[in-house]
């Protein structure tokens, strides 16, 4: 089936997600889905509206920056030693999150700023940083920083982003009786947070029979969506597939999955 090799290739990927959260780094592991990590405890409620503020303001634009807040040794997990370091702990970040973000990263603890980002003048680019006060190592006043850094990082023309990772979506099994109705459910996740679907139905020689379309949404890493579709009478006691592909904003599109449909 024609989605044979897409399911290996989807697996691998989930293998590499599995890999990164299995590493003792937690900002990695909120980082691959999110766009900001923030310190425990928690900052209020206002720091955290600020720095998604200033991160959604960068999205809207088209840019992208991902940031992560560390107030204490203990929110880098297993490597508590580059605390006090923030510009070798986002050489360390970024090259966690490769491989599936190669944007600008941001790192603010109360030693100061890391920003790691390849196509960004360093000299300009520690300039605006140099600029930004750290008011006290409290995970407000951190937050608040980073949000101020962004922003200031963002109007200095210093937060663009291409996006060359395609999406990844993974269909389930499903069964149904002719002439009814079947959830076709699937998960679809991407970097960006957004991405639309197509989902072919198609019989053993691989020629489609039905296409349903998503337009463009929100997307979790995790979660299970699903489209409804009415499998006509006459598919009865037959095998068909239905194939998912994913299309994120930057017009990356994942390889079509495939799963059986039993139709009863």
């Amino acid at each position: 089936m024609r989605g044979v090799l897409s399911i290996v290739l989807v697996a691998a990927a989930l293998v590499l997600v599995s890999g990164a959260a299995a590493d003792g780094d937690p900002a990695s592991d909120v980082l691959i889905a999110g766009s900001a990590f923030t310190p425990y405890p928690p900052p209020s409620g206002a720091a955290l509206k600020a720095l998604g503020t200033a991160t959604t303001t960068v999205e809207l634009k088209g840019h992208r920056v991902k940031v992560a807040v560390i107030g204490t040794s203990s929110d880098l997990g297993s490597v508590p030693s580059l605390f006090g370091h923030p510009q070798d702990y986002a050489k360390f970040l970024s090259l966690e999150l490769s491989f599936i973000y190669k944007g600008p990263l941001l790192v603010v603890m109360p030693a100061g700023f890391g920003f790691v980002d390849k196509t960004a003048p360093v000299a300009k680019a520690a300039a605006v940083l140099a600029g930004v006060a750290i008011h006290s190592p409290s995970a407000d006043d951190l937050t608040l920083a980073a949000a101020r850094a962004v922003t200031g990082l963002e109007h200095a023309d210093l937060l663009h982003y291409k996006d060359t990772f395609a999406p990844q979506a993974t269909p389930a099994p499903a069964g149904v009786v002719g002439g009814r109705r079947v959830a076709l459910r699937y998960q679809v996740w991407d970097d960006s947070g957004r991405a639309k679907v197509e989902i072919e139905v198609q019989n053993r020689r691989h020629v489609t029979v039905a296409r349903l379309h998503v337009p463009l949404r929100a997307v979790a890493q995790g979660a299970w969506y699903f489209t409804v579709w009415r499998a006509p009478l006459s598919f009865s006691h037959r095998v068909f597939a239905y194939c998912v592909r994913a299309t994120d904003v930057a017009g990356n599109r994942s390889l079509p999955v495939c799963a059986k449909l039993t139709v009863t």
